[in-house]
């Protein structure tokens, strides 16, 4: 008999399509890996690296305080049952130069996301789930009320519709599956300026309505890839002449890609 899989490891990459901001060539992009010692068929506890190259464009020639390196890096805690789920993620949020000068971080670094989502009414297959949020999705930190409606049908799909997020998943066959999402994809980081004198924070504010194809080619192992949308972005940051940069991006694509296995 096969030995139960006890961690997963997942690796991402998503890049924006190439566009132009304020006459600039404007191509934000993120990489994430995350691994999970899998505690029980509930429960999982690990860490997670995300890496984002925001790109900041410069606004009537003045540069950003910060080169658009940023990093959110942390452990993670996750429980789920039939009526209720939990997910604790708390990290620090900074700049590249950040993680290179450790010496350097202070308490407005750290930053939470959280979630505990439970069911208030219906059962397996047909439910209302009442949720509270912790987190910077929308590019503040704050804590919000989420509710959502859940079908789940006996041919595969998987229907969620709500707030903040929604989505429809559906089995095309036993290793491939599709699913549609639209979620707010926003974030804030505490960043440095070169000689680390300067901190202030950089804000991102932007949904995102995105086509994953799933398959997996044996069992333990999934390959996504995906495309979608990013819009309703914008920018809040500082520059390098202490200024206040507020800027608006056009609604663009991007594309993506991400590997996982259980072992």
């Amino acid at each position: 008999m096969a030995q139960e899989a006890r961690w997963r490891l997942q690796l991402s990459t998503e890049n924006n399509v190439e566009q132009s901001v304020l006459g600039q060539p404007y191509q934000p992009s993120m990489s994430e890996i995350a691994i999970d010692r899998i505690l029980d068929a509930g429960a999982s506890a690990g860490w997670k690296h995300e890496y984002r190259i925001l790109d900041l464009p410069e606004v009537n020639g003045v540069a950003a305080q910060t080169n658009g390196h940023v990093h959110r890096t942390g452990p993670t805690w996750r429980k789920e049952s039939p009526e209720r789920r939990i997910r604790v993620e708390p990290r620090i949020a900074v700049s590249s130069n950040t993680l290179r000068h450790p010496k350097d971080l202070e308490a407005q670094d750290l930053s939470l996301m959280a979630a505990i989502d439970q069911r208030i009414a219906g059962d397996a297959s047909k439910a209302w789930w009442l949720a509270l949020y912790a987190d910077d999705r929308f590019g503040d930190e704050r804590l919000y009320p989420g509710l959502y409606a859940q079908v789940i049908s006996t041919n595969g799909h998987e229907l969620r519709l709500g707030f903040p997020d929604a989505s429809w998943r559906w089995r095309l066959s036993q290793r491939l599956q599709s699913e549609v999402i639209v979620a707010p994809d926003g974030g804030k980081w505490r960043v440095r300026d070169e000689e680390l004198a300067q901190h202030s924070d950089v804000q991102l504010r932007a949904w995102e309505l995105v086509w994953i194809a799933r398959w997996q080619p044996v069992d333990g192992l999934a390959l996504d890839v995906r495309i979608g949308r990013r819009f309703d972005t914008d920018l809040r940051y500082l520059l390098q002449d202490g200024s206040s940069a507020y800027v608006e991006v056009p609604d663009t694509s991007f594309f993506g890609f991400s590997v996982s296995a259980r072992f």
